[in-house]
């Protein structure tokens, strides 16, 4: 029996970010970004770490995602119409949010309309997907009291790097109303559908990795394919009241649908490539969530000190429909052969698996800050989790836990230029529940409690170059697979690494966002002890390095060229420790010219990545193997009117 769905989107799918932004083809992510680890405008991201992996971690697991500063549970994200950009928060940047959690958070920034009317439409061919058209409108009154930004997005007949093909389509609207300074309402609404071929991935039967094979050729089943769709709505209150009193208030609904989500698996069996492969199909599924949040804060100022006490209660319920699945096997035969047809079974209909999660938190916290110099914040949690999973007549268990959480972080300006900070924090994060081929089978994992530690320094090179450095520990509890059989947690993952952020302007219209990430993942307890397992964690490369560079040519300043070096380290791609994928680096160039036809600006955008067609493989932590993209070209063209 296979059990599937979310797991197959969330870590099995290497297709799954190319539609995570797209749009802006006149914004420069490089000189958006303010920092080194995590900035995407349009449909480009740079950055050491990305919404789903954030210092090795999943974010998912933690629930750290913000819209507008607003907390929200993701089952899926909105569509990126509305969505101005994404900034992965971690360290000093981080120390912005109220109530944070370990690993960081991922934010969600709103388009903002602007007075008047405005249309935007994009169009060309995206890198490792292909065509696109990109539609946007913008609406406000003169006094910018009443206003909304709609758009869509439309990616037909597109071909991804694994060989598959599909269809994406994104539409969503964000009307706003601010009657006064004092109060704004906010509200959005998206949705997205998305159809394409099953992805496939690799696993190995020995320390070796696959033969390298032909990219965009694609090796599953022709009935196996990916449905799905998606609905996020929400709306956000902000209100001033007297004596310097903020109210904020918001609520969300985020869900996914999925028709189909089958995966396609090759078991290397040889350095030679002998492979047995199998599709995995899975029965339709279901994951939705609701969450909202209500903050009331006050600042004020006494001379040299000033203060912020602020309140929060926040609430989630967040349910999936899953079920057992089916492997169908497809048989044995060598790369880089194409697999044998086989015809398609009847698809699986049982989704009888109910996963709830109730969780109810509520939270004090104070920032007391001396002039420039000194900044501390303190905030106190308590939540109430329960988890119940029931799977038809069979079993219903459940898990209840009411831990206190709390943060604490000190800034101290040691000079004008020099901002040094440490914080701490606990909170708390879901452990899952056991799978089919365990003893204790279905039975419903405890929360774990998860803290992080972390420390460094921000210094200003210049007003417009900040170089960031920093150290941070996190440490959890980790469930696996004990040797009686039962799935527990049976030890701890610790994260220890350090993060090096250089960004801004080196000299007039050239920009810089460079980054280096050094990560130390190791695995304890009783399958490490007993050699079941080894001691470093699967799929979490020890060094990532970036360099982004922006040139505003001088004399014509329409014209800018780019260019990027991205550089993965070795990592381990099976939990024995025993095979350890190759490090890698790729190249990208482009350049963008803007221009006008008439008083309509236009622009033009140009980008080749991977630019001399390196060939890699990658590892997953569910010891999933899939090779990297490869040399890919795209062309844009942007008008505004």
């Amino acid at each position: 029996m296979y059990h599937a769905p979310l797991s197959l989107v969330l870590i099995f799918s290497p297709v799954a970010p190319l539609f995570a932004q797209a749009g802006n083809a006149d914004a420069d992510v490089v000189e958006e970004a303010d920092d080194a680890f995590g900035r995407r405008v349009g449909a480009e991201q740079i950055g050491l770490y990305s919404e789903s992996n954030v210092r090795g971690f999943n974010l998912q697991d933690a629930g750290n995602y913000r819209i507008a500063d607003s907390y929200f549970v993701r089952s899926a994200a909105p569509a990126f119409p509305i969505i101005a950009g994404t900034t992965t928060r971690v360290g000093v940047n981080a120390l912005r949010y109220d109530f944070p959690a370990p690993s960081g958070v991922v934010a969600f920034d709103l388009r903002e309309p602007v007075p008047g009317t405005e249309a935007s439409v994009e169009t060309g061919i995206r890198a490792n997907s292909g065509p696109f058209a990109e539609l946007g409108f913008s609406m406000a009154t003169r006094d910018e009291r009443l206003g909304f930004v709609a758009g869509a997005h439309i990616y037909p007949e597109q071909s991804y790097v694994d060989g598959a093909g599909g269809d994406f389509f994104g539409i969503g609207i964000t009307p706003r109303w601010t009657p006064s300074d004092r109060f704004s309402l906010t509200a959005l609404a998206t949705k997205t559908w998305w159809r394409y071929d099953a992805d496939v991935g690799f696993a190995v039967s020995g320390p070796f990795l696959p033969p390298r094979i032909e990219r965009r050729v694609y090796r599953g089943q022709q009935w196996a394919a990916f449905d799905s769709e998606t609905e996020v709505a929400g709306t956000i209150m902000e209100a001033g009241a007297p004596s310097d009193w903020q109210v904020r208030a918001s609520a969300f609904l985020s869900q996914t649908r999925y028709a189909r989500s089958d995966f396609n698996l090759y078991q290397v069996l040889d350095e030679d490539g002998a492979v047995d492969a199998t599709t995995f199909i899975a029965p339709p599924q279901r994951f939705r969530s609701l969450s909202g949040e209500a903050v009331l804060s006050r600042a004020w100022s006494a001379g040299a000190l000033s203060h912020r006490i602020v309140a929060m209660v926040r609430g989630r319920d967040t349910r999936a429909r899953t079920g057992a699945g089916e492997a169908v096997s497809i048989g044995r035969f060598d790369l880089p052969s194409l697999p044998p047809d086989r015809s398609e079974p009847d698809r699986p209909t049982d989704s009888s698996t109910r996963d709830n999660v109730e969780q109810y938190t509520a939270g004090i916290g104070y920032r007391l800050s001396i002039g420039d110099t000194l900044e501390l914040r303190g905030d106190v949690q308590r939540t109430r989790y329960r988890k119940r999973v029931r799977i038809a007549e069979v079993s219903d268990t459940s898990t209840v836990s009411s831990p206190w959480l709390y943060s604490a972080s000190a800034t101290l300006g040691v000079t004008g230029e020099l901002t040094a900070f440490a914080s701490y924090t606990r909170g708390l994060e879901e452990s899952g529940i056991a799978p089919a081929n365990a003893v204790n089978s279905n039975d419903v994992l405890p929360p774990v409690l998860a803290t992080q530690l972390e420390l460094g320094a921000r210094y200003a090179l210049d007003p417009n170059l900040s170089l960031i450095g920093g150290a941070f520990e996190i440490s959890k509890p980790v469930p696996g697979l004990a040797a009686d059989g039962r799935f527990d947690l049976i030890g701890r993952v610790r994260h220890r690494g350090l993060e090096l952020s250089l960004a801004g302007q080196l000299t007039d219209g050239l920009s810089v966002v460079a980054g280096l990430t050094w990560l130390e993942a190791r695995l304890s307890g009783e399958l490490v002890d007993s050699g079941l397992i080894g001691p470093i964690a699967v799929g979490r490369p020890e060094v990532n390095a970036q360099v982004n560079l922006t040139w505003r040519v001088p004399g014509i300043e329409s014209l800018t060229f780019d260019g990027s070096m991205i550089f993965t380290g070795p990592e381990q791609g099976d939990g024995a420790n025993e095979l350890q994928t190759s490090a890698f680096a790729t190249f990208n160039v482009g350049l963008r010219y803007g221009t006008r036809i008439g008083d309509t600006p236009i622009t033009i955008r140009a980008r080749v990545t991977n630019l001399f067609n390196r060939f890699a493989w990658t590892a997953n932590s569910a010891e999933l193997l899939f090779y990297n993209t490869p040399r890919s070209f795209a062309l844009s063209v942007a008008a505004t009117i």
